[in-house]
């Protein structure tokens, strides 16, 4: 996988471990992934197809320059 940004990659790694999450969230909580989600996939991801991208299970993380 390409060099990512460490936005990027800690959006990842959290996502890893809500997938692998023992208990149940609560309402609040799904609620909240799923405002975002659908926040992320309107800015990123609305002029194109949604597709599964092979993972080959390493992400190196591009330090950032830019300030957010």
């Amino acid at each position: 996988m390409n060099d990512v940004c460490q936005e990027v990659a800690a959006y990842i790694r959290a996502c890893e471990h809500l997938l692998c999450k023992e208990g149940m969230l609560t309402d609040d909580e799904r609620s909240l992934i799923e405002y975002y989600v659908t926040e992320l996939s309107g800015a990123f991801l609305s002029d194109k197809p949604t597709v599964r991208l092979p993972y080959n299970g390493t992400v190196a993380v591009k330090e950032s320059s830019e300030a957010l």
